[in-house]
């Protein structure tokens, strides 16, 4: 065989080889997104620690969920598939949980659960004056970790939707809000914590590439759910005390985003003073 033959058979092998590899790229499909069932099985053991009571579904893969931690501690948190857009915000975080499920969920009547859990939350009340509280300041809010992520595309929370919709990076933010954070495309972990003057705290994360773990971390209780590729979960707590309908008070509480080695995401919150 000649060395031109050679050649001519090389390329044309070459070319097909190409051209294999173009139409297997094409027909490679999406990967496949979880559905609500997944991430309700993949949060049952939260669910156990953080005492659910109850859960409001708002459609096809979008839900609210209401805790109980400690008796009368209720923490609320929201989760959904993009590119569904979340409903809890500052102004319906802070009304009592009876009134939030009103609120959401008009035609359904209120769990006795919820209702209960609203009066133990009332009968802390006394205790307030009782409590020490923690001078306001702001100056130890701090974030902590991960690193932004190179503009790359193929994910299924794109930024673009996640600016528009992530809790924390809009201007104008909750009356009294003193911090914010939104970090766009970014890789392998994130704490945010609050300073002694923040009073409750919205945060909000949305797996872009890979699965990741929300957490937060309040004297309310802790918080863990799995939140995997395409899907956001959306969290509010008043930490011990402070909850908006009942007495403001100073403390502290943290949001994480752990088990994201390897994972893109966008994260992003708001503190604030009640």
């Amino acid at each position: 065989m000649t060395t031109t033959l050679r050649i001519l058979l090389s390329s044309l092998l070459c070319a097909q080889l190409a051209a294999c590899a173009a139409d297997e790229d094409e027909t490679q499909p999406a990967p496949r997104l979880a559905t609500l069932d997944d991430v309700l099985q993949a949060n049952q053991t939260n669910d156990v620690q953080m005492h659910l009571l109850t859960r409001i579904t708002l459609g096809d893969n979008h839900v609210v969920e209401f805790y109980e931690p400690s008796p009368g501690l209720i923490v609320q948190s929201e989760t959904g598939r993009v590119p569904i857009v979340p409903r809890l915000d500052a102004s319906l975080a802070r009304l009592a949980p009876t009134q939030l499920y009103r609120a959401l969920a008009p035609a359904r009547h209120v769990p006795p659960e919820l209702v209960a859990a609203e009066q133990r939350a009332e009968a802390l009340v006394p205790l307030l004056d009782a409590k020490p509280r923690r001078p306001t300041g702001h100056d130890d809010v701090a974030e902590r970790g991960g690193e932004v992520a190179p503009a790359l595309t193929g994910g299924s929370c794109p930024s673009e939707w996640y600016r528009a919709n992530g809790y924390g990076c809009d201007v104008g933010g909750p009356i009294g809000g003193t911090f914010n954070w939104c970090l766009l495309d970014w890789w392998n972990g994130r704490s945010t914590w609050s300073g002694s003057g923040s009073d409750a705290g919205i945060s909000q994360v949305c797996a872009d590439i890979g699965s990741v773990m929300f957490e937060m971390h309040a004297e309310t209780g802790t918080g863990q759910w799995t939140v995997p590729q395409g899907w956001w979960r959306r969290a509010y707590t008043g930490d011990t005390w402070c909850f908006p309908w009942l007495a403001p008070c100073n403390q502290r509480m943290q949001f994480d985003v752990t088990h994201a080695i390897g994972s893109r995401f966008h994260t992003s919150g708001w503190f604030w003073d009640i």
